[in-house]
């Protein structure tokens, strides 16, 4: 069963998230990442995914795994799409040949597609029970389901606190999964909510780009300002880049001159800096 205790999930295969091993994520106190099913298609592809165990054998990472299909949407024929961003190529897949490797993944939850239920209406009589689905709520709303799975909404960045609030209040009786643009005002805005996952990828992103998080400030590494300031990255910080007592000075010019290692740190920072009790 998915554990709940956890309500940041950063995203593993993105390119922060890819930034650090699963030893690092470890460290940070996370047991629980994203993969983006997209990314997936595109990297290593969906020929590679047919042929693996399951995800965690394949991403070496022994905690739990959401595999995030809601944001790949189907045409009137039920094809999905998925173009790549190396070459340009389409990749296209059907509702059953996702569900079929859904199942064949092995991750502890999974978002499923909008509209899946109206194209799959054997759906539950089918679905591996060990795997938690997420619905989008407007689906949950129009089909009632045997059993009371998760739900999800994609966070839009048109969308303010209030909207997001109204949404999650009508999910108060089931696990609500956010995911999108989410930054760090949200996540604090959020974090207090009961059943509730937020994924986003803001937090690493901002640190493999150099971007920290101290008390109220992101504070920009690159910064030449930072080149001669001998602190840490934020007062009172436990993590272990700041216990460490590695200076925003030695983290400016690391970011420089061995940026690969420099962003294992901060990501690391950003990560624990949210994971922490208060912000």
């Amino acid at each position: 069963m998915l554990k709940l205790n956890q309500k940041f999930i950063p995203v593993l295969n993105t390119n922060a998230g890819m930034c650090l091993t699963g030893e690092n994520w470890s460290e940070v106190g996370v047991n629980t990442l994203a993969v983006k099913l997209v990314l997936l298609m595109v990297k290593p592809g969906i020929s590679v995914l047919k042929a693996i165990p399951n995800l965690n054998q394949y991403l070496g990472w022994s905690g739990d795994i959401i595999l995030n299909c809601g944001d790949v949407i189907a045409n009137r024929e039920g094809i999905f799409t998925v173009i790549s961003s190396y070459d340009g190529s389409k990749l296209q897949f059907t509702y059953t040949e996702l569900l079929e490797l859904i199942h064949q993944l092995k991750p502890k939850a999974a978002l499923l597609p909008k509209k899946i239920m109206a194209v799959c209406p054997e759906l539950l009589n089918q679905w591996d029970n060990s795997i938690l689905p997420f619905f989008a709520e407007e689906e949950l709303c129009t089909n009632p389901l045997i059993h009371s799975p998760g739900s999800y909404y994609h966070v839009t960045e048109q969308e303010d606190l209030k909207t997001i609030q109204k949404k999650i209040a009508q999910t108060s009786d089931r696990p609500c999964y956010l995911f999108g643009r989410i930054n760090l005002e949200l996540i604090r805005a959020l974090q207090d909510y009961d059943q509730i996952l937020i994924e986003s990828d803001i937090p690493a992103n901002n640190a493999m780009n150099g971007y920290v998080y101290s008390n109220q400030d992101l504070v920009d590494l690159n910064s030449p300002m930072q080149s001669m300031n001998f602190t840490t990255i934020s007062e009172n910080c436990q993590c272990l880049t700041c216990s460490q007592h590695f200076t925003r000075a030695y983290l400016h010019h690391l970011l420089r001159n061995t940026p690969l290692l420099c962003q294992r740190f901060l990501i690391q920072h950003n990560i624990s800096y949210i994971q922490s009790a208060k912000l």
